[in-house]
């Protein structure tokens, strides 16, 4: 008598509507409640591998939805394979994400890993797709396997944009992460309603000559309901929301990729940098300019304006100080 997998023991009893058309999996829910039987009859750790395939909607988008269901087919194929040769139990959560249960085996765990990234990395001779995994571990009968759901998608969330990282264990720190991310998020939207955020330009100058040559834009939050944010726990939440993303191969360099979310492109005055003036002193600068400091307009007045540098220490209480340029 051949034993039937963790899938197949409730199969029989279960409507088809609740497996997947296009992989042949059972549904989120069915997952979880074929899941939960077998984890309550054996007293054994149970690992929960979730999978994602990594901006799976390119795929759609640049070969079309039939081509993204035939990765969605391959991957759901593998999985059966997997449940009929390891016993293991294997789900469709939705999108492109999958989730497998199985007794404790790290060599397993490897295994899906290996094999399921290398579907993925060569279909269609690509080479431009990635799978992430996350996995959470428990022999707790309380935890079930929609709690195990939860924990290994907070783990994913956790490398979501990392190109150095495909695979992470669910610790209880992600947790409180994702929390203050979810909270951090709607005061960073409700602060750009209020301008809460300060738009800075630092100059770059030569060394040799000592000109402006450009200016890098630097932005400093000061919220209503947190006081001053340092940009290392702002821009991460940014870049880990889709909002920004970082460019590794400029320094401090940060693209905004959500239009919703995009600055309104603003015309900018070049303001002449003409000199050097004594701090706290009527002393008219030389006029020589020396370089251009480019600056939004609405920051502007209404006037012919010019910048200088400052030369002295005497006004440090102010907050000048010397080699500001005012």
């Amino acid at each position: 008598m051949v034993e039937e997998t963790g899938s197949d023991k409730f199969n029989n009893n279960s409507e088809v509507r609740n497996y997947d058309i296009i992989t042949g999996l059972p549904l989120r829910r069915t997952f979880w409640d074929i899941a939960d039987r077998v984890l309550m009859q054996d007293e054994r750790t149970y690992c929960m591998l979730a999978i994602d395939v990594e901006n799976f909607h390119f795929i759609n988008k640049w070969f079309g939805r039939n081509t993204g269901d035939e990765l969605l087919v391959l991957i759901g194929e593998y999985l059966k394979r997997a449940d009929s040769q390891w016993k293991t139990i294997s789900g469709y959560i939705g999108g492109d994400n999958f989730c497998v249960v199985f007794p404790e085996n790290d060599e397993l765990l490897e295994r899906i890993q290996k094999d399921l990234s290398e579907i993925v990395f060569r279909f269609k001779g690509s080479g431009s797709f990635r799978t992430i995994f996350s996995a959470y571990k428990t022999k707790d009968k309380n935890i079930t396997a929609g709690d195990m759901c939860d924990y290994t998608n907070i783990a994913l969330h956790a490398i979501k944009n990392r190109p150095d990282v495909t695979f992470c264990w669910y610790s209880p720190e992600m947790e409180s992460e994702l929390e203050e991310e979810s909270e951090l998020m709607p005061l960073i939207c409700e602060g750009m309603e209020n301008d809460e955020f300060t738009f800075y330009l630092q100059p770059k100058c030569e060394i040799q000559s000592g000109k402006v040559v450009g200016a890098e834009a630097l932005v400093r939050w000061t919220s209503k309901k947190r006081g001053k944010v340092s940009p290392g726990v702002f821009i991460p939440v940014l870049e880990k929301n889709g909002y920004i993303r970082r460019d590794a191969t400029k320094p401090r360099a940060i693209e905004i990729i959500d239009d919703n979310f995009n600055l309104v492109r603003r015309e900018v005055v070049n303001v002449p940098l003409v000199g050097t003036v004594a701090a706290g002193q009527p002393i008219l600068a030389v006029e020589n300019i020396e370089g251009y400091f480019p600056i939004p307009s609405e920051f502007m007045p209404n006037e012919r304006s010019f910048m200088l540098r400052v030369k002295g220490d005497s006004m440090i209480n102010a907050g000048i100080f010397e080699g500001d340029q005012v």
